[in-house]
């Protein structure tokens, strides 16, 4: 049976949300204009993501490999970032950092889950 929590949680929660996401804000920020070029892995998904935004379907460029989950992931959710903002590698790097985001938020509310402190939660959140 879960512990009770304190009656101030969801703004905890809230301000935990607002701290995790504030450096990889930070972040697009400060490098998101070096350049428009490509980095990492982001030919692989670049070009579906854009057929995604632009014709509305799905199209899976392979590199010598089998599609993984997290490449249909940075698919789907770089084609809504270039839906909203238009395609561009600036626009795929914001896609990243939104999953990054939302994979560090999790982890922060699993650990808040577990009835670990805020601290030990925004520690692990951060090493995520």
């Amino acid at each position: 049976m879960p512990m009770a929590q304190s009656e101030n949680e969801p703004s905890a929660y809230r301000f935990g949300v607002f701290v995790i996401g504030l450096p990889l804000l930070i972040t697009w920020f400060w490098l998101s204009d070096l350049g428009g070029y490509p980095s990492n892995d982001d030919p692989f998904y670049g070009r579906p993501a854009k057929i995604l935004a632009e014709e509305s379907r799905f199209q899976v460029i392979r590199q010598g490999g089998d599609l993984s989950a997290s490449s249909s992931a940075h698919v789907v959710i770089g084609a809504a970032v270039s839906k909203v903002i238009g395609y561009s590698y600036r626009a795929l790097f914001l896609a990243v950092i939104l999953q990054l985001w939302i994979a560090a938020v999790a982890v922060y509310k699993m650990a808040r889950e577990a009835n670990c402190s805020e601290r030990f939660s925004f520690f692990w959140a951060a090493v995520f």
